[in-house]
């Protein structure tokens, strides 16, 4: 990640959003497994901590690292869906 980040001009924004168990505990592994036996590249489940480390040294923007739906959802009926990824949204200084 640091090296996609230093990269990056200043100013630049990173976009990420990343399967969890967090909302939903024991049911996205069985999906993640299933997912991994069929291809190359392998997807690992990842905890909010987890996720907001990728964020480390740029800028969060508000709201931070939410749930997919509640990232500046249009109504709270978007907002409450249910959710397997963590997202966010950072500015490189």
């Amino acid at each position: 990640m640091s090296r996609l980040v230093g990269a990056l001009p200043p100013g630049s924004y990173l976009v990420i959003s990343h399967p969890t168990d967090d909302f939903n505990p024991n049911q996205q592994g069985e999906s993640i497994k299933r997912y991994n036996e069929r291809v190359a590249e392998q997807a690992t489940l990842r905890d909010k901590a987890g996720t907001e480390q990728f964020f480390a040294g740029l800028d969060l923007v508000e709201p931070g690292v939410v749930a997919v739906a509640k990232w500046r959802s249009d109504s709270e009926a978007l907002a409450s869906m249910p959710s397997s990824m963590w997202c966010g949204v950072a500015r490189k200084p």
